[in-house]
């Protein structure tokens, strides 16, 4: 009971968190598509439509196995780290962030550092995972 009690506040936390992150990740990556949008809360609901979509396709392909699971979470962590770096970066190094709070010259190259890291390692597990 307590494990899926677990899980079911889990994917709700996720489901409302990821669909309420996502409207201010359009609105500035995407400006045109945002001004379009009177009711903002339709791009909500589109996003919920989209989790719930990607997740039931998920869950109908790869639950058959449960390696297949765990290889689809694993490949997807190793191949969105490197994104998720770089988002990172961006939101730490850009203009609305103020200027005392950026990080300096070597906490930049650490992090380019890193972002590399993630990326080549990203590649290696590609290949050891799929191509050997």
């Amino acid at each position: 009971m307590a494990a899926l009690t677990t899980m079911l506040s889990t994917t709700i936390t996720v489901l409302d968190a990821y669909s309420r992150v996502m409207n201010p990740i359009v609105a500035y990556i995407l400006p045109g598509v945002w001004k379009k949008f009177r009711n903002k809360d339709k791009l909500r609901w589109f996003w919920y439509f989209f989790i719930i979509t990607g997740a039931a396709f998920i869950l109908a392909f790869a639950a058959k196995s449960m390696v297949h699971m765990v290889t689809l979470a694993t490949t997807l962590s190793f191949l969105m780290a490197p994104v998720f770096a770089w988002l990172n970066y961006k939101v730490v190094t850009d203009e609305h962030m103020p200027l005392e709070s950026r990080p300096g010259k070597f906490l930049r190259a650490l992090s380019w550092i890193g972002i590399i890291f993630f990326a080549i390692f990203s590649i290696i597990y590609i290949y050891w995972r799929f191509l050997m």
